[in-house]
């Protein structure tokens, strides 16, 4: 199953729909860098996968989105993804900007703006901006992986606090696919690594199955609070001038993705 949708209850599966051939989760932007000077968090965990194949999902750590790529081309191979979330930071910039951070040092960045520019002067934002350009390249070509009417999700913090990134991003990419991103805050739950006598491994946090079940990609309410701030979807077919829907929750499930309206 690669997508259920419940109601209001979580009782009732209105929907269910698709048959699971791959379902990819890739982390960006955790793994500390102690060569580089210039990094600014030595304490950053490095993410290992446990059993994420046992409910049909794929863990892919990369460096950066052309490392994402690369991994997803020896991964995929000439197959298309039911599911893509894809798990970096994020922010809302000036102007109500979005932005994406696109390696694991915060120092490349991936504005909701870079993709509305690419798609109105390509050749222009090569010449002066080629990193950004090929960074934009690199998230079509991860949103390219997911099969027509299947799921993308940026995970990243504020990647849907407006519409000025995932718009951009289905237009950029043919709007082939349905896209989630989270309003307010993400999360992505791990547990230390232990060794053969349950000593605490510094340095590196495991993602697992179990926990990727448990926890929502929304990072939840603080106490007191009832409203984690949701998701929105932009769906397949998207124009420009649409208006993306509210979406509760949104969280991996067995071959797939639960989306709470």
């Amino acid at each position: 199953m690669a997508l259920e949708i419940l109601d209001a209850n979580n009782d009732n599966v209105l929907v269910q729909t698709w048959t699971s051939i791959e379902n990819v989760y890739i982390v960006i932007d955790f793994k500390p860098n102690p060569n580089d000077p210039d990094d600014i968090d030595k304490d950053k965990d490095v993410i290992e996968f446990k059993d994420l194949e046992t409910i049909g999902w794929f863990g892919v750590y990369a460096m950066d989105l052309l490392d994402a790529e690369t991994q997803l081309i020896k991964l995929m191979g000439n197959n298309k993804a039911d599911n893509i979330v894809l798990i970096s930071h994020g922010n809302v910039a000036a102007g109500d900007d979005l932005v994406f951070f696109a390696d694991n040092n915060f120092k490349t960045q991936v504005f909701g703006s870079d993709i509305d520019d690419v798609i109105k002067d390509k050749d222009k934002v090569f010449k002066n901006h080629p990193k950004r350009y090929m960074n934009v390249e690199h998230l079509r070509f991860i949103v390219s992986n997911v099969k027509s009417g299947g799921n993308f999700v940026l995970g990243s913090c504020n990647s849907a606090n407006n519409k000025s990134f995932l718009s951009n991003l289905q237009r950029f990419t043919g709007s082939r696919v349905n896209m989630y991103g989270i309003n307010w805050t993400s999360t992505m739950p791990t547990i230390p690594k232990r060794d053969k006598d349950r000593n605490i491994i510094q340095g590196v946090g495991v993602v697992t199955a179990d926990n990727l079940l448990k926890y929502s990609i929304i990072m939840p309410p603080d106490e007191g609070e009832t409203d984690n701030g949701g998701a929105k979807l932009f769906p397949m077919g998207w124009q420009e001038n649409d208006f993306p829907t509210y979406i509760t929750d949104i969280r991996i499930g067995n071959c797939g993705l639960i989306v709470t309206p």
